[in-house]
């Protein structure tokens, strides 16, 4: 079977690669720029040292800095319509995943010449690419600055529209340590989980390659390796390492594609508001766990990337690595469960049933689906609506 990897956006990493933004703004052709972040980044040393290296290399900006946890169809759909009202011709997103996807999504409704988000969602549901664009992650989690899609939340009618496609990769994306000096502890321990999941989940699908498989070990080995270098001490090589690794690990899921635990999450998130990292991040040990019969082999590799023992059957040593998952949520003060006034225990046949029609939107497989539909994902084996159900359960105290 033929495979593909295509990743083009330039990764421009390290310490004091921010210093570089305004003369790779300038070499993009990008005469004036949407400046897009959020209230906190836009208070932070690094949205500052952006602006200055803009101001130095002459980029004219102007600066947009309401963006909320998740990026909103209304702020997306209002910015596009100032860039091309206003002649911009770029924009550079200095912040965590959300503000990433909402100027990405701005780029992409911009590039089409205006409208709404929400007529493009879908995969590849454009036809002219997306305005320039430049990223700066301030966390090393989404891993959006290297991924051609982006989501979206509607507030009216509590939905996530997932929309993107090769015409939307970035161009650049920056990762410079500076970004997470002032990163609290607790927005780091997610993004660290949203990446661990990301890896996590591109490993056990029909569509994982040697190519992302590499990738994504070497990111968990990265990134769970270093949380206390990284998190905790803040020493400028390790949290240079783990900007790094984030992006790797989306790079891998973003050509392996993403498996369970996105799929199960996605209505918690478009329905209930739930936090993507900790939508995901609670399902990933419980997914893994699940996954581990598919490719014992794989199983085997992962205990090796997370430094535990190896020895055994598949089982002890996928139960160790699920037990490692938790120990590590319990050090960087990430949740092990879903809260239930966040989501209601009883929702969990409905999240599966919804979960059914497919993280890309690709609707049941059949109609009137019921707990043996199958839920269309590309991880390994076939997984219904009931078995779903199953994993989620484990998912509350």
């Amino acid at each position: 079977m033929t495979k593909l990897y295509y990743m083009p956006t330039k990764l421009v990493h390290g310490i004091d690669s921010l210093d570089q933004i305004g003369d790779l703004a300038k070499g993009l052709g990008m005469s004036k720029v949407l400046l897009v972040t959020d209230p906190a980044v836009g208070k932070s040393p690094a949205f500052d040292k952006a602006k200055a290296m803009l101001d130095g290399a002459g980029v004219p900006y102007s600066v947009f800095d309401e963006c909320e946890i998740d990026a909103r169809l209304r702020h997306v759909d209002q910015e596009a319509k100032r860039i091309l009202d206003d002649g911009m011709d770029g924009v550079i997103s200095v912040g965590g995943g959300s503000v990433m996807c909402a100027g990405k999504a701005m780029a992409i409704v911009a590039g089409q010449g205006g409208g709404s988000f929400a007529d493009y969602a879908g995969f590849g549901n454009f036809s002219m690419p997306a305005l320039p664009m430049i990223m700066v992650p301030t966390t090393a989690g989404s891993g959006s600055e290297v991924s051609q899609v982006t989501l979206v939340k509607d507030d009216i009618g509590h939905k996530k529209f997932l929309g993107g496609g090769p015409l939307s990769f970035p161009q650049v994306a920056i990762l410079d340590p500076i970004v997470l000096e002032t990163c609290p502890q607790f927005v780091n321990a997610v993004a660290t989980v949203d990446a661990i999941t990301h890896a996590m989940d591109s490993l056990f699908n029909t569509t994982t390659t040697p190519l992302t498989e590499s990738m994504a070990l070497e990111a968990l080995r990265v990134l769970v390796g270093g949380v206390q270098a990284s998190i905790f001490d803040k020493e400028p090589q390790a949290m240079a390492d783990h900007l790094l690794a984030s992006s790797m690990a989306n790079m891998s899921c973003g050509n392996a594609k993403l498996g369970l635990s996105h799929t199960l999450s996605l209505p918690m998130e478009s329905g209930m508001d739930l936090t993507h990292g900790v939508g995901v991040g609670v399902l990933m040990p419980r997914v893994f766990r699940y996954s581990a019969g598919f490719d014992p082999a794989m199983v085997m590799k992962v205990a090796r990337a997370w430094e535990i023992d190896d020895s055994g059957s598949t089982d002890a040593v996928a139960d160790r690595v699920e037990a490692a998952a938790y120990a590590l949520f319990e050090t960087v003060g990430f949740p092990k469960y879903y809260d239930p006034a966040d989501v209601a225990p009883d929702s969990i046949a409905s999240i599966a049933l919804e979960a059914g029609r497919g993280l890309y939107g690709e609707g049941y497989p059949e109609d009137n689906p019921n707990r043996d539909t199958r839920i269309p994902t590309f991880n390994l084996g076939t997984t219904s609506i009931g078995q779903g159900e199953e994993i989620l359960a484990r998912c509350w105290t």
